[in-house]
């Protein structure tokens, strides 16, 4: 008996198919046809859901289909297009407008990715498009970018890195290759155990230490680049201690931060007033100077301060800031927000490096994630890179 080609429908009402025994229909024979998952079915078969295929499979005319998926109709590919800094979703091809300034597209993180494929095109000629690696990294690189080409690129992931595949444009150049230039730490914060920051920097270790009893187990969250560290009892920190005198002419840091505490409130417990340290950020205080404040001590021990605004209580924000020698500066989310003089650092007398809550709320809950410290001043396209590798 040859093969018989029909559709499937149902005379007498809708037959509810519940695979699983849980109660819930996961597939309806109905009047029109098949329906697998939610939505309207169409004569032969109409997938809402997912579709798990263990044989071959065509589409359209063809009933000798010679791959895993053959399409002799239109196939759809969910797009989207972007005129600033953001992620793509779930879109399989995403149109970068830049003309009206420089956009960070940034990639999902490659580990939960796996078999995925993004085609991106910028579609103005305008600014730089700068594509990020989403906390894993793009052929070994951070992330890539064009210059004023009206390029496309295909990336796709293996489960661990975004490769690229195709490169439509004159030049792809890889401008945080110099991101590993000075790096003196980077505290990932991927541990789910132990209590102990593991510096992956390729220079000198300066590992941190959790204090307070602290430990990675049940204080691992889903972070901004895939595994972050909460703290959540006042004086909670991770700490490197006694490291020597780690700069004298410039530096930068750059960390993500996540909190539901607003920092403009007083806060309950009193925080050191002029922050403590000879340079960082200081997220709450009962003085609104230093209120999301960069810090920077000049040398006769004087300290300045620039502060940053907008801080969103409902998502992961990126923080970073950079001291060239003369100009204290800070980013929030990738852009400049403000800058002062300083032409002088009173430099450390031991390399002492902290992440702590310092309990501005008794009950509050702050998590951390990606610090890196650099012995240079980054520039502001590395900062947006930096911001690019993550997100809300």
């Amino acid at each position: 008996m040859g093969q018989i080609h029909a559709d499937v429908t149902s005379r007498t009402g809708t037959i509810s198919l519940d695979v699983d025994a849980d109660g819930q229909a996961e597939a309806n024979l109905t009047s029109s046809g098949l329906k697998l998952g939610s939505g309207t079915a169409s004569t032969n078969l109409d997938v809402s859901g997912n579709a798990l295929v263990s044989g071959k499979i065509h589409v359209g005319g063809s009933s000798t289909p010679t791959s895993n998926l053959q399409i002799s109709g239109t196939l759809g590919f969910v797009t989207s297009t972007i005129t600033g800094n953001g992620t793509i979703g779930n879109a399989s091809m995403v149109l970068a407008d830049s003309s009206s300034g420089n956009v960070v597209v940034n990639l999902p993180d490659p580990r939960d990715s796996t078999g995925r494929m993004v085609t991106l095109k910028n579609i103005s000629n305008s600014n730089n498009l700068f594509v990020a690696g989403g906390g894993g990294n793009i052929d070994n690189q951070s992330a890539f970018f064009t210059v004023s080409e009206m390029g496309s690129f295909t990336f796709y992931s293996n489960g661990t890195q975004w490769y690229l595949l195709q490169n439509q444009a004159d030049s792809l150049s890889s401008p945080d290759s110099t991101l590993s230039a000075n790096l003196i730490l980077h505290w990932q914060l991927e541990e789910i155990s132990g209590n102990i920051a593991y510096d992956t920097s390729s220079g000198t270790t300066y590992s941190g230490n959790l204090t307070n009893e602290h430990q990675f187990s049940g204080n691992s969250v889903t972070g901004a680049l895939y595994k972050g560290l909460t703290l959540d009892e006042t004086s909670d920190s991770v700490a490197h201690e006694n490291a020597g005198t780690l700069i004298s002419t410039e530096y930068s840091w750059a960390f993500w931060m996540k909190t539901s505490f607003d920092p403009s409130g007083t806060p309950d417990v009193a925080f050191p007033d002029p922050p403590e340290g000879k340079f960082g950020f200081s997220f709450s205080s009962g003085n609104t100077q230093w209120r999301q404040s960069a810090f920077h001590m000049l040398s006769d021990n004087t300290l300045v301060g620039a502060n940053i605004t907008g801080f969103d209580t409902s998502n992961w924000n990126h923080v970073a800031g950079t001291w060239d020698g003369a100009t204290l500066k800070v980013y929030h989310n990738g852009d400049l927000e403000n800058s002062e003089a300083a032409t002088s650092l009173s430099l450390p007398s031991a390399g002492n490096i902290f992440f702590y809550n310092h309990g501005a709320q008794s009950d509050s809950t702050i998590s951390f994630d990606d610090l890196r410290y650099f012995g240079r001043a980054l520039s502001s396209e590395e900062i947006r890179i930096l911001y690019g590798l993550g997100g809300p």
